[in-house]
């Protein structure tokens, strides 16, 4: 069951607006994902993008191709639906207060790759948690899984997480919970 996705006029400028806010995320591919780390205590700068990328049709909310966004004021932005991506900028869904997005930290500190064990050679494959070169051009290699980008405390990332970690889907799942999308 597809989803609208809302454009905005505006849309042609949603990949210099998506660099501004994000920051360009960059680092060398092949970074081992045990270098993965993230403040303990929220940062006050905290944003955090994903993209859902799913080339079938899917059947849970995690497979949902989408583009969420979560600025630093709490301003949650969603697209859901066939074409969302990383250069979609979506409209605002809601505001998020500080104890929802306090939450939306926690999650994010969660997912496998700030774990000991999440190590990856191969970061860019979509198999494997891993840093990303260029967010803007990422596409996984079997067409599903996601794209996380994450800034905090000063320190700008971007990572792919394979279709099946247990970890991106919970967090998937309470960003779609979030925006009002339902199965």
């Amino acid at each position: 069951m597809p989803y609208t996705t809302l454009r905005s006029p505006l849309s042609a400028l949603a990949p210099l607006v998506l660099m501004l806010i994000l920051g360009g995320c960059t680092a060398s591919p092949g970074v081992r994902a045990e270098g993965a780390s993230l403040p303990e205590a929220w940062p006050a700068d905290f944003t955090l993008g994903v993209v859902v990328y799913c080339n079938h049709p899917w059947k849970t909310l995690e497979e949902c191709p989408a583009r969420y966004i979560i600025e630093a004021d709490g301003t949650m932005r969603v697209s859901a639906g066939e074409g969302s991506g990383p250069l979609t900028h979506p409209p605002i869904a809601r505001r998020l207060g500080r104890e929802t997005l306090g939450e939306v930290w926690s999650l994010t500190r969660g997912l496998s790759m700030f774990t000991p064990d999440a190590i990856s050679d191969q970061s860019e494959d979509g198999r494997h948690p891993g840093r990303v070169q260029s967010p803007e051009t990422y596409a996984p290699a079997e067409g599903k899984g996601y794209l996380i980008e994450i800034r905090g405390g000063g320190d700008r990332q971007a990572w792919t997480m394979p279709k099946d970690d247990p970890t991106a889907h919970e967090l998937v799942r309470r960003l779609a919970e979030l925006s009002w999308i339902r199965e």
